[in-house]
This record gives structure tokens, sequence and C-alpha cells, in this order.
């Protein structure tokens, strides 16, 4: 229990500290997003949609929160990444078993997904209200979510599960990618190939199948499946997986 203890506050440390820098530089950048668009409605660092609304007039809505989610979804592939390659070795040298380092991960992701959940969700409300102080009119469906129609804890729910199963295959792959190196990713382009071939499959369409459609219970239970399948494999793999020096 006691090297339990020392794993989950080892990963603790890596997260208050790389959440607290990115959301650091996140914020910055949104509040000079907000003064720029002040400034000149053009300049912003956003998302920006357009319609028409059936009179021969365009419509564009905007959002600068929106334009956060891509920036997470890096920051989930590096922080997954940097967890095998850097923390892996660390903690493993602490005596902490490869079960108790994964159940550490396990919960250290649950926390990063809702703790980012929970600031994306306060961001897009806020959003709504600057955009129409400064006149403009802000992006309100996403699909998954109406962040003028919907409470915040459902937008909270939402993002926290779509985050978690993100994670859960982020971490799945750097769990392979430390285990096999760069033959994953030869593995993974035929795997790609194959399927788009044979299965007419989009990467992009499944992807928003997954993650931008609303949540309904066979959503939910499609990712609940992806989380408890990737984090059981991911499993497998750090359990007979060898110490590295490098990225391979």
């Amino acid at each position: 229990m006691g090297s339990m203890k020392r794993a989950i506050k080892f990963q603790n440390l890596n997260l208050k500290k790389s959440t607290g820098w990115f959301w650091a530089t996140i914020l910055i950048i949104n509040i000079i997003s907000y003064i720029l668009n002040y400034i000149n409605e053009n300049a912003f660092f956003g998302v920006s949609y357009e319609f028409n609304n059936g009179n021969e007039t365009y419509i564009s809505l905007i959002s600068v929160a929106a334009a956060n989610l891509l920036p997470i979804i890096i920051y989930f592939i590096v922080y997954c990444y940097e967890m095998y390659y850097k923390s892996f070795p660390i903690a493993l040298s602490f005596s902490v078993t490869r079960k108790e380092f994964y159940k550490s991960v396990i919960i250290d992701n649950v926390l990063n997904a809702f703790i980012f959940a929970l600031i994306q969700s306060i961001l897009m409300k806020i959003d709504i209200y600057i955009l129409n102080i400064l006149g403009d009119n802000p992006k309100l469906d996403y699909g998954i979510f109406d962040t003028g129609a919907d409470n915040i804890l459902y937008m909270i729910f939402a993002l926290g599960v779509c985050f978690l199963a993100f994670i859960s295959l982020a971490n799945l792959l750097g769990a392979l990618n430390y285990r096999f190196g760069y033959k994953l990713w030869i593995f993974l382009g035929l795997v790609f190939s194959l399927s788009t071939a044979f299965v007419g499959t989009s990467i992009w369409g499944m992807f928003n199948t997954l993650f931008i459609t609303r949540i309904n219970i066979l959503k939910l239970i499609k990712l609940g499946i992806i989380i408890i399948t990737s984090y059981s494999i991911g499993y497998i793999t750090v359990s007979t997986i060898n110490i590295k020096n490098r990225v391979s």
C-alpha cells in the first residue's frame, strides 16, 4: 500500500504541474484573443462558422473557447507518452510494481479527464457572455452539447466521458509504442489502410460518431467499451514491458 501511495503521489505531482502550465497558457491565449477581437473582430484565435440564413446573407458564428479542444487533445497524447517514457522508469525505480503504477495511471487519467472537462465547460459558458458583450454571434451547438441550452453539469459529464475515452486510447497507444517502438506505426498504418479500403470506414467518421455527437445510452455504452478495452489491453502490455532509456 505504501508503494501504491507513492505512485499516486508521484502522478499527482506531474498532474498538478502539467495541468497548471497548460491552463495558464491557454487562459493567456484566450484573453489575448478576446482583446484582439475587441480591437478587430476579424483578428482572434478561435473557430469561425458561417451559415446562410435563407436571405442570401451569411451569419458568422465564432467561439474562442472551442479552439481549446485541439490543444487539449494534443496535450492528452503528449501527457500519455511522457507517462511511459519518463514517469514509468522513475516509478519502478522507487520499488513501485507495474500493477501499482498502472492503477495510479488510471486514477490520474480519470482526474485529468474531468478536471479538463470542468475547466473547459466553464470557459465555454463564459465564452457566450464575452462574445455577446463584444457584439459577436457565439456558436452554441457543438453536437455533443449546446452551450446555450445545456447546463454545465451535463457539459462536464459529456466532455469528461469523451475525454476519458480519448485518454484511454492515448494511454494504450503510449504503452504499445513504448513496448513495440516504430513497428506499432507500421502495423497501425496497415490496419487503417485495409479498413478504409475493404470496410469503407472513415477514421473521421468514427471520430465524429464517438466524440462529436450527443451522448445517449448507446453511445455511452460504446465509450465505456472503449475505455475498459483500452485499459485492459494497456495493462497486459505494461505487465510485460521492459524499461527503455529512449524513445524508439
